[in-house]
C-alpha cells in the first residue's frame, strides 16, 4: 500500500522503525491506511 505521509511524520515512523520501537498509528492516519480515502473538504 502506498500512502502519503507527511515528511516529518515518516521520518518518525522511520525513526521507530529502526529502534525497533512497538508503536500503533491511530485517528486519521490509521483509517486511510486501513481503507477510507475520504478527507473533509473544507
Amino acid at each position: 500500500m502506498n500512502v502519503s505521509l507527511n515528511p516529518d511524520f515518516q521520518d518518525f515512523i522511520s525513526f521507530f522503525n529502526t529502534a525497533q520501537v512497538d508503536y500503533i498509528v491511530v485517528k486519521g492516519y490509521a483509517v486511510i491506511y486501513y481503507g477510507s480515502t475520504k478527507t473533509t473538504d473544507l
